[in-house]
């Protein structure tokens, strides 16, 4: 899988132009693989593939003043037209404009997954900019005055820096909040670069901008014709679907049956490309609840082959042990259940990307009836419609009209950020109180740079909710020189994320629908009874049977682990929990899986040994 390293040193000091010499001879003897695709007085960059081509590439600057990597997409400059370029070049002329906005110019004329550096000798300084929505990690730390720009932290580690050491106040962030702040790691001096940021390098200095601001986005205008929306919606979409199918020939797609993955299915169907497409439905043997005959429409109404594969509570958590490293630990354990069979699946068809309709919950407004009312009552006051609205949201809460209006009343002026505390309280009930209660107080300190400003309407902020989790590009347990398709993630591409954010959430519920306004988009291109649907088909008690079926190995891992001891976690709650007696009554079982991979991530970077002792 495509990886990179750039060094970053004031060139003027001997000293620091030393050390990066050393540090790019030690990664290429790490490696023969590694590739440099820039070569310019302070900076170098690095980069890598694996056997297996995806859609990652390098896109080298005019004159040698810099460098794109990832997957980068030319947008349109007429507002009306969803059209996009792709593989674009950089000529003497937009290379030179590139330079001149400092980066800026990529984040408004292009779109992808991308990491850019740029420089200049005339300002002795360089840029590096993420674009604002794709997946492609980027990481910064600095040691012995040069910076390292990076995706992957295993090759940081293979630069034989002094040990790294764990940022605490992340850990005790983790566990109380389920998150910490978004441009930290849970590795002391190690940081994420946020989508949109831009790291600026000046005589050594290192500043940090924000380019992308959806706050901004509002100054384009705000979609609010139903009629215009749908059609808007659609174009948009099938022009983003369209455009990351041109990269690969064979496609694995995530089918779950629900109106996200279908609407992407049918737009990778109609691709001009026209790529192969083989469907992938999980499904819960002998279970109340089964999305397989959703998935089968879908897949028969595309013409694809379609594989189903039975989930089974036995997973094997063991294998967290063996995990790469990580700036951070992971947020799932899904890859547990996935990376193996999706693996074996590419292999073989031989593709190259694994797509999803994940994010679409966020982006089609499948929370929009929550804020509707309120938003609705912000930007338009109260109006005839207000009443039809709240009546459409009454219907599907099966509440009075008079309730729906009182609690919005309630949230337009009272502290919601005390009710949002109290729900995070419920959500970890694990975490030590004395650890979690300071760190519920200043919780508002953790908000994505995004969110800041507070200026947000509540339906747009749902909207980029799912573009705020870290990035998780390479597959936790696999070697990316080994293979490994990339995973491609087409509802979270930019120019689709900026028009659903200017989509308000009340017309996003359109006809007191969730997800209404994009089942009304793609009435004509997802079966009938996709778009009938109103519920999400849930195993139940499926969470339960993985608790019980490894709760001998949780109870190993966590009653006399890192986070007890540290006092983290209350190990009489904990006790309760894991007794398999009160499940229900104590913690999710979410809650338990997030503290498993937190403890077993800490143990990999303080004692490797004792993570593998207890696999």
């Amino acid at each position: 899988m495509f990886r990179y390293v750039a060094l970053i040193w004031n060139d003027s000091d001997p000293t620091r132009r030393a050390s990066a010499a050393r540090w790019a001879r030690r990664l290429t003897q790490a490696s023969p693989d590694w590739n440099m695709v820039l070569n310019a007085p302070g900076l170098q960059v690095f980069c890598r593939t694996g056997p297996l081509k995806g859609a990652s590439a390098v896109y080298p600057l005019a004159r040698g003043l810099g460098v794109v990597l990832g997957t980068v997409f030319r947008r349109s400059n007429r507002s009306d037209d969803t059209g996009m370029t792709h593989d674009p070049s950089f000529t003497d002329e937009e290379t030179d404009k590139i330079v001149a906005t400092r980066g800026r110019l990529l984040i408004d004329c292009y779109w992808g997954r991308y990491v850019s550096f740029i420089t200049t000798a005339a300002q002795h300084a360089t840029w590096v900019v993420k674009d604002p929505t794709g997946r492609l990690p980027c990481f910064v730390t600095q040691y012995a005055g040069v910076s390292v720009v990076f995706s992957y932290m295993p090759d940081c580690v293979a630069l034989g820096y002094p040990p790294f050491k764990i940022n605490w106040n992340f850990i005790a962030a983790r566990i109380a909040l389920g998150a910490g702040r978004p441009e930290d790691t849970g590795i002391e001096d190690v940081s994420e670069v946020c989508g949109g940021e831009c790291l600026e390098f000046h005589a050594g200095g290192l500043s940090r901008h924000l380019y992308w601001d959806p706050n901004n986005l509002f100054t384009r205008g705000v979609v609010e014709d139903p009629e215009v929306a749908a059609r808007s919606l659609r174009a948009m979409t099938k022009a983003c679907v369209h455009a990351w199918a041109s990269k690969h020939s064979t496609v694995l797609h995530r089918l779950s049956g629900g109106l996200d993955s279908s609407i992407v299915l049918a737009c990778l169907a109609d691709a001009p490309s026209r790529p192969r497409i083989v469907c992938l439905t999980y499904y819960r043997s002998g279970g109340a609840s089964d999305e397989r005959p959703w998935a089968r429409l879908a897949s028969q109404r595309g013409g694809c082959e379609h594989v189903e594969y039975a989930r089974d509570p036995h997973i094997n958590f063991r294998a967290l042990s063996w995990m790469k490293a990580s700036a951070s630990p992971p947020l799932t354990s899904s890859f547990l259940e996935t990376d193996r069979l999706e693996g074996q699946l590419t292999t073989q068809y031989r593709a190259t990307a694994i797509s999803s309709g994940d994010g679409g919950d966020s982006l089609f407004g499948s929370t929009a009836a929550r804020y509707a009312v309120l938003d609705y009552v912000r930007r338009r006051g109260v109006r005839p419609a207000l009443l039809r609205l709240a009546s459409d949201v009454a219907l599907l809460r099966n509440q009075s009209v008079w309730k729906v209006l009182s609690t919005t009343l309630h949230h337009a002026i009272s502290n919601r950020d005390r009710e949002d505390t109290n729900d995070l309280r419920k959500a970890r009930r694990l975490a030590s109180a004395q650890m979690r209660e300071p760190l519920l107080a200043a919780r508002s300190s953790f908000d994505h740079r995004w969110f800041r400003s507070g200026r947000l309407p509540p339906g747009a902020r749902e909207v980029l909710s799912f573009l705020t989790l870290p990035d998780l590009f390479y597959p936790p347990l696999c070697d990316p020189d080994q293979g490994g398709a990339e995973s491609v993630f087409p509802l979270l591409s930019q120019p689709l994320v900026e028009l659903c954010v200017c989509i308000p959430s009340y017309i996003h519920f359109d006809q007191g629908r969730d997800r209404g306004l994009a089942r009304r988009a793609f009435a004509d291109d997802v079966p009938a009874p996709i778009l009938a649907r109103s519920w999400k088909d849930r195993v139940q008690g499926f969470p339960e049977e993985i608790l019980r079926a490894n709760l001998p190995y949780f109870r190993e891992m966590l009653l006399e682990g890192i986070l007890v001891k540290e006092h983290y976690l209350d190990r009489g709650a904990l006790e309760t929990t894991l007794s398999g007696k009160a499940i229900k009554d104590t913690a999710s079982v979410g809650e338990i899986l997030d503290h498993v991979l937190v403890e077993t991530w800490l143990r990999f970077w303080i004692n490797p040994g004792s993570a593998q002792a207890v696999a």
